[in-house]
């Protein structure tokens, strides 16, 4: 994690010094979607902090846990936010516009939405 935390610093860095990097619009995608790594790591590490919390019974460690994981999404919404690009709906209206079939358009918006949110690998499901 500190490794994605250092080049998001050094890109805030480059976009404070430089204005041609500040207002690309490739490098701002970057931005945002190493923001998004960011946080989404420190979601997992909260996540795992609160799992270790309740397991050892410490109700005060797991809601501190808690806290900071529910704090770290609403962060992660306001990231996502940022980029049109990075919204659900223009993910899955991307998918479904290359399909050829309504067959196509139902797995195309399917398969986008797995990997967003792989459910059923987490649950060891079938889609």
């Amino acid at each position: 994690m500190l490794q994605v935390l250092d080049a998001f610093l050094l890109m805030l860095g480059a976009a404070e010094s430089d204005p041609l990097v500040k207002n690309s619009t490739l490098f701002g995608h970057d931005l945002v979607d190493t923001a998004r790594q960011v946080v989404q790591l420190g979601v997992g590490l909260a996540y795992n902090s609160a799992v270790s919390s309740y397991r050892n019974g410490d109700l005060e460690a797991l809601q501190n846990s808690s806290a900071a994981m529910l704090n770290l999404m609403t962060n992660l919404e306001v990231v996502l936010n940022s980029d049109r690009k990075f919204l659900l709906g223009h993910w899955l209206e991307d998918a479904k516009s290359a399909a050829t079939s309504d067959a196509e358009r139902t797995q195309y918006e399917w398969n986008a939405r797995n990997q967003v949110c792989d459910i059923f690998s987490l649950f060891n499901l079938e889609g």
